[in-house]
């Protein structure tokens, strides 16, 4: 194993000469241009985030649990929240999968190749931004994730986006974790907090990484944070990126995860589906079910066989 370590030392050690990301097949390289964030202003933010729980499913059919918050900030004043929640029900047949929810909403057939279960994953995605359309009155939307979702939601984001320009409302994207590896096979986040180490307490980088009608930077929202934020911003409203994260920066100061937004925690928190919600609604399910719960207990069978085991030995 020291072997495998070392070389693992050795990638973070290499130099930070002509290292670029490749997006698209274009190279961004990557550059000591950190601009400096200052204290912003309180300004009205709106967070939102989702959280879907399986109740029962198989590879043929998947039944979630679905929850949607709004929390609502001035500044780093919390003033309302709302949440709201449904059930969907994903089921297969040959290359499609098609979709029932209570509330009903309205959804077109799946042609992608995934599982029911993370169908339903993209339709509590879809709820997020649909959601986000419906928030007025606020300076700013900052979503949990990326805006590189898939591509399913793209007509969801489309509608977002539009409205977003037209009541010039900021909209972004905030995520925990970045993806992007550079050509040295190390993390961006990584590179870019040793490139910019003893320089600016709270800063933004302007990566240039360019992708469908949006954009990302990358961002240290408080002086004691640890981690390197990914932010997605919509490419018209570039020039308002620096103030608007400001803005967000007054939100980003509780110990419990310094540099992100305390609003996302929130509202994590309110969208979270718990394991004893999906047990209690899992024994109403076959309550309901009556005789037939035999039946779709058995179609279950077809995707928990790893949970035998691991119940076996753990």
């Amino acid at each position: 194993m020291h072997k495998l370590l070392e070389s693992i030392s050795n990638t973070l050690l290499d130099d930070f000469e002509n290292e670029f990301v490749l997006i698209n097949g274009t190279r961004h390289f990557l550059k000591n241009e950190f601009l400096e964030l200052s204290t912003g202003e309180n300004n009205s933010f709106c967070f939102i985030d989702g959280g879907n729980g399986e109740i029962v499913g198989s590879s043929a059919f998947s039944l979630n649990y679905n929850k949607i918050s709004q929390v609502f900030f001035s500044g780093t004043k919390y003033f309302n929240s709302k949440t709201e929640s449904f059930f969907s029900l994903s089921k297969k047949t040959n290359s499609k999968i098609s979709f029932e929810t209570e509330p009903e909403k309205n959804f077109d057939n799946l042609t992608e190749e995934v599982s029911c279960y993370d169908a339903c994953c993209i339709i509590r995605s879809c709820s997020e931004l649909d959601s986000a359309t419906h928030v007025s009155n606020c300076s700013s939307i900052v979503l949990d994730g990326s805006f590189d979702a898939d591509k399913y939601c793209k007509p969801f984001f489309d509608v977002l986006k539009q409205k977003c320009l037209s009541s010039k409302t900021i909209l972004l994207g905030v995520s925990k974790t970045s993806g992007f590896v550079t050509s040295k096979g190390r993390p961006i986040s990584f590179v870019l907090n040793e490139l910019n180490k003893n320089n600016h307490e709270k800063w933004f980088y302007s990566s240039e990484l360019i992708q469908d009608g949006f954009e990302t930077c990358f961002v240290k929202l408080h002086p004691k944070s640890e981690h390197i934020l990914r932010v997605d911003f919509l490419s018209e409203q570039k020039d308002l990126l620096k103030i608007a994260l400001e803005n967000l920066s007054l939100n980003c100061s509780d110990p419990v995860f310094f540099g992100y937004p305390f609003g996302l925690i929130m509202a994590d928190d309110f969208a979270r589906v718990s394991k004893q919600e999906v047990s209690e609604l899992k024994a109403e399910a076959f309550v309901k079910l009556g005789k037939n719960s035999d039946l779709v207990e058995e179609a279950a069978k077809s995707s928990d066989a790893h949970a035998v085991l691991d119940k076996a030995k753990f």
